[in-house]
Order: C-alpha cells, then sequence, then structure tokens
C-alpha cells in the first residue's frame, strides 16, 4: 500500500511525449520507494533487464491524473493562475484525510500515437477509500479545466465521462512505475 496526503502530495504537472504535459500526485513516500525499488528489482531479474529503459525511478513515481494537451502559452499561463484553485479543490475533497491506495496487478500499454509496443509500465489501482477520494479529485480537476477551456472534451483521453454519476472517471486508475 501507499500511503501519503494530498496536501504533501501535491498535484504536479511533468512533461510527457505525447500529450504536452499530465497532471499527477507524486509518490514520494519512502516506503513506497523502497517497496517499488525491491519490485523492479525483481522484475530486472526474471525479465533479464527487458524493461530497464521503461520503467522510472523510483523517485518519479506517480498516479497519473490526466494527460493534458498545453500547447499555447495562454494555456500554460491559464494552469498556472489555476494552481491554487486545483490546490484547494484537492485540500477540500480530501480534508486533511490520509489517502490510501492499494496497488493491483502489474500491466503495461503503448504510449499514445506510437507503434513502438507497449512501453509503460504500471500497476492498477484495487477499488477502497483512497481511490474514491483519487476519483473525486480527477473529476474536480477535470472539470474545472474543462470550465476554463484548458483543456477541451474531444481530447480527453483516458478520462470519460461517466453517464450514471455525471462524473469524469480514469478508465484505468493507475500508478506508472
Amino acid at each position: 500500500q501507499a500511503v501519503g496526503t494530498c496536501e504533501q502530495s501535491k498535484v504536479a504537472i511533468n512533461d510527457d511525449d505525447s500529450y504536452t504535459h499530465f497532471a499527477s500526485i507524486p509518490l514520494n513516500t519512502k516506503g513506497f520507494q523502497d517497496q517499488l525499488q525491491k519490485l523492479q528489482t525483481e522484475i530486472y531479474k526474471i525479465f533479464e533487464n527487458k524493461f530497464e529503459n521503461f520503467l522510472v525511478s523510483p523517485n518519479k513515481a506517480h498516479l497519473t491524473l490526466l494527460m493534458l494537451k498545453l500547447d499555447s502559452n495562454e494555456k500554460l499561463k491559464k494552469v498556472e493562475k489555476l494552481k491554487q484553485q486545483i490546490q484547494k479543490s484537492i485540500t477540500n475533497i480530501v480534508q486533511n484525510q490520509t489517502v490510501s491506495i492499494s496497488v493491483g496487478d502489474l500491466k503495461t500499454f503503448s504510449s499514445p500515437n506510437k507503434n513502438e509496443g507497449d512501453r509503460i509500465v504500471y500497476a492498477s489501482i484495487k477499488e477502497n477509500k483512497g481511490l474514491k477520494l483519487i476519483k473525486e479529485i480527477v473529476h474536480a480537476l477535470t472539470n474545472l479545466l474543462l470550465e476554463e477551456k484548458v483543456i477541451l472534451a474531444q481530447d480527453l483521453t483516458h478520462v470519460t465521462l461517466n453517464p450514471r454519476n455525471k462524473m469524469y472517471e480514469l478508465d484505468e486508475p493507475h500508478i506508472t512505475i
């Protein structure tokens, strides 16, 4: 299990190949990073370093929230202006609760728009209270960025609007490793 509070794990905006950025929660707890390092060592042994170039450093492990196309200075400036509002929204959702997630199976997928086969190794996340809070964060973040026209609905991938509960949800909540 990875444990952390969203108050400590601020949303990070990072570069990505297919999209210009992605929003994520860094998984920077020592315990999680140590467990991930052990897992990666086992993967290297079993697969004879086959995935060495695809695994991220444990200190860069993160839970992906939203893929973003911030392809203009205007969009970048909007996100910069929205950072405090995003933080406040997340704080309101978690209300200083400890967010605990349970890691599921290891899986792989290919990078969007690439024909190189599976390149990304990730761990699925099991349903629990922590995942429920993360789903609320994803919805709030997606909704805000759509309302502010930072992102467009047609550019959403990995996130869909659930018609039953009217919430934006991750198709596959995961931790990129």
